[in-house]
């Protein structure tokens, strides 16, 4: 499907939260991130790669948990804003 300008358009991956070349949803990625706070990301990588059809190295799971933690700073900043101005304004 094609939007107006002629770009491709997938309502059904917009729906679900993808972004332009994700290959796993929002919630996959936040189940990878608490997986990884209980194991090792070599070791959450062959549990995944064993026990699903998911095949994700370790490398992944780390940018996994990168890309989550942004997100969730991110929120929290917005959710509360006196709590991100204290710790912008704590130099460590």
């Amino acid at each position: 499907m094609y939007d107006s300008e002629g770009n491709p358009h997938y309502p059904f991956y917009e729906w679900i939260g993808f972004k332009a070349y994700d290959r796993r949803s929002p919630f996959v990625d936040v189940k990878v991130a608490e997986m990884a706070a209980e194991t090792t990301y070599r070791e959450l990588a062959h549990i995944l790669n064993e026990w699903t059809a998911v095949s994700i190295s370790h490398t992944t799971v780390g940018n996994i948990v990168k890309k989550v933690g942004k997100s969730q700073k991110e929120a929290d900043a917005v959710s509360c804003p006196i709590v991100t101005l204290l710790q912008n304004s704590i130099k460590f």
